[in-house]
């Protein structure tokens, strides 16, 4: 059993990434700091259970966690004015705070000496205690690109002392995504199920030298955002889901 408090904070800053990727049409996008812009700061509480032991001969592994986080003066950023038609004037400010909390939720089981099976889930609840301005005049209490249940099954086997197989498979559920091109709408995209598999084979290449021979395909299903823009007049910044598509891939390791 564990309890646990932490407290943080993000210090001011100026550079943000989405200064680089949220440039339409060759839009300059200008974040200055307010003049009297705080830390955000942060306090957490969880609590948690966890049991290691074996049922019979096999190994479990099962354990639960609660967490409450408490966001106060929260980064926000409001649009002040466009200057000219090339430049846009915003002003990073301190909001009136945000919240989280949730459980997360681990299981490990090894029905034989060579078979693992491992599975978490995650689920969560999250926002902002006013609404924050996305786009100019569009607004959201909701994080952003942040799902609120997530999880993973993962499953492996020794078929020998040198020769693996596993599976695993991971999924995100639904999120908030913006798109300032699609009528400055905030959508809320779809879920994903990514399942992968593989093998691994480990033999002695020569008498000094061993090998190490993998073969898989990752994201089987192919599932992948079903709505990436093209264009000039794109929302660079509209991504979401899994980064790649499905892959086949094969490697061979040499080692002494």
């Amino acid at each position: 059993m564990r309890v646990a408090y932490n407290t943080g904070f993000k210090a001011p800053q100026t550079f943000d990434e989405d200064l680089h990727i949220e440039s339409l049409g060759g839009n300059q996008r200008v974040v200055r700091n307010a003049s009297d812009l705080e830390p955000e700061r942060s306090q957490s509480l969880s609590g948690g259970l966890e049991y290691e032991g074996y049922v019979g001969d096999h190994a479990l592994l099962a354990g639960a966690t609660v967490f409450y986080t408490r966001l106060s003066g929260t980064f926000t950023q409001v649009k002040l004015a466009e200057q000219t038609d090339d430049l846009v004037l915003w002003q990073r400010s301190n909001g009136g705070g945000a919240y989280l909390y949730g459980i997360e939720a681990d299981f490990g089981f090894k029905p034989t000496r060579a078979s693992e099976i491992r599975l978490g889930i995650t689920y969560k609840q999250s926002a902002y205690n006013t609404a924050q301005e996305v786009f100019a005049n569009v607004f959201s209490d909701q994080f952003l690109r942040t799902p609120d249940v997530y999880g993973y099954l993962r499953a492996s086997l020794d078929v020998t002392e040198s020769f693996n197989l596993f599976s695993a498979a991971k999924y995100t559920g639904t999120m908030h995504v913006p798109n300032e091109t699609d009528a400055t709408i905030v959508k809320t995209s779809d879920t994903f199920l990514v399942l992968d598999t593989g093998l691994q084979w480990q033999f002695p290449f020569t008498t000094s030298f061993d090998g190490n021979l993998a073969f898989g395909v990752k994201n089987i299903t192919n599932a992948y955002q079903n709505d990436l823009q093209r264009g000039m007049d794109r929302d660079p910044a509209y991504v979401y889901g899994p980064q790649l598509p499905r892959r086949i891939y094969g490697s061979l390791e040499i080692s002494f």
